[in-house]
Parts: C-alpha cells; structure tokens; sequence
C-alpha cells in the first residue's frame, strides 16, 4: 500500500531472492517512465532461497507457487507469502549450477477444467542433460502436484551442463 505513483525498493537481507526482485525492479522503473503507473516493491514471500520464478494459475488467485531451481515448487500463502508446503521436490540440481527446474506454468483452463487441471515443468533431466517440459496433476483440495501424474510433453537435447533455460508459455485463446 504505497502512496499513487511511489516506487520504493526494499533492501533484502543476504540469501533472499534478489535476482527476482531486480528484475521486479527494473520492469517497474520502466513502467514508471513510461507513464503514470502506480508501482510498488513488495517482499512476496519468507523462507524460500533461490527462487526462479513465482506463479499463480489463472482464477486460483489463493494459490501462489515458487519454482525453485534445485527442483522443488513451493505452495506459498498468498497472503502473506510465508512458505505453506512442498507442492513438487523434482530433485534435479543439488550442484547449484544452471541445471534444474527452470520454469513452471499452468494451463489457462486449470481453474475451470478439472481435466487440466495441471501443471507444466521446464526442468533439467539430471543423466543426460536434456531439458524436459512435463506436466503433473494438481490436487485442487491441497495444491499439491501428483508426481506419479508426470506426462513428458517435450524432450530437448542438451549436449552442456550451462545455457539452460526457457518458459513454457500458452498463447491466449
């Protein structure tokens, strides 16, 4: 609740998750001086290192996730951002190199179609290097992913441990 047109970084402690938040940072600065856009910089979640992105499924604002890169996604509170619980543990980069879980997203109709309602993961496949794109079953009660419910969706050869990245997206209907 910042006053209209005031954007005011916050100074994180150590370990926090500041490449996130610079980023935060610079796209509000760029909004600002575009127009007269109200932004604010706000600490969204506790407890919860090396977050690569944060993510709510489209008309389930009360569930709010944090894909980290060693492979786990939080279940967050998305009030108070405290960590809820492990909603996914991937185990897929323990090293702390550019491997892991890159990226998460959900499906547009996971709110109103129980059939999608799923989760898909960019992530590192630890004995080969490849990257993989899968989704997993989300339990609608408790927002936690059913790791048995993995369908792989795409496999893409990596013949490095650097350079991995990317964002599963889904273009508008």
């Amino acid at each position: 609740n910042c006053p209209r047109g005031e954007l005011r970084p916050r100074r994180l402690a150590a370990g926090s998750f500041s490449t996130p938040m610079l980023l935060l940072l610079a796209i509000g600065a760029a909004a600002v001086a575009r127009a007269s856009t109200t932004v604010c910089v706000e600490r969204l979640m506790t407890g919860v290192n090396e977050v690569l992105q944060v993510a709510v499924p489209i008309g389930r604002a009360d569930l709010l996730y944090a894909a980290r890169r060693s492979g786990e996604v939080e279940l967050l509170d998305a009030t108070s951002g405290a960590r809820v619980r492990t909603a996914l543990d991937l185990n897929v980069n323990r090293a702390r190199n550019e491997q892991g879980l890159l990226a998460l997203a959900f499906h547009p109709q996971f709110a109103t179609d129980a059939a999608w309602r799923r989760a898909f993961v960019l992530y590192t496949i630890p004995s080969s290097n490849d990257q993989r794109v899968s989704s997993f079953a989300v339990d609608a009660t408790t927002g936690v992913f059913d790791p048995a419910s993995e369908r792989p969706v795409l496999r893409v050869p990596n013949f490095e441990w650097n350079h991995n990245g990317g964002s599963p997206l889904f273009a508008p209907p």
